[in-house]
């Protein structure tokens, strides 16, 4: 088993997806934070506190998967818009699966959530890796 996870970090797509995980990890305890934060401390409305994190922890997203996910040198603003284009995506793959678990298979609501994290991370992953951060051949 050892050695097969070493073979697999030797695979560039399964060294980016750990990478992207470990980054998605990382945005969700920045959202979390801001959002904890500014509902609390600054006492803000937890929809703008929320809408906050999140736009914060897209952003850092993008800077840690462009740099060190994908270490593309592309053009930032096209890469930033497709970026955008596929979380919204994959964000809407989400919903669609938890409503869908929990409505139409009568799933609990947060194994449905589960399930569609699932679905989320692997879409948000592919459209990153193909579309994204696609590499230039030359």
């Amino acid at each position: 088993m050892k050695e097969l996870y070493k073979k697999n970090l030797q695979n560039e797509t399964f060294l980016q997806l750990n990478r992207f995980i470990l980054v998605g990890v990382l945005n969700t305890v920045i959202t979390i934070t801001i959002f904890l934060f500014l509902t609390n401390f600054v006492k803000l409305d937890y929809r703008l506190s929320n809408s906050i994190g999140y736009i914060i922890g897209v952003i850092n997203s993008f800077i840690w998967n462009k740099k060190w996910t994908f270490k593309t040198k592309n053009s930032l603003k096209s890469e930033f818009l497709k970026f955008i284009v596929v979380f919204i995506i994959s964000y809407f793959i989400n919903f669609l699966i938890v409503i869908y678990f929990k409505e139409h298979l009568r799933f609990n609501k947060n194994i449905s959530q589960m399930i569609g994290i699932i679905f989320y991370t692997l879409s948000f992953f592919i459209g990153s890796k193909i579309f994204v951060f696609k590499k230039k051949v030359r």
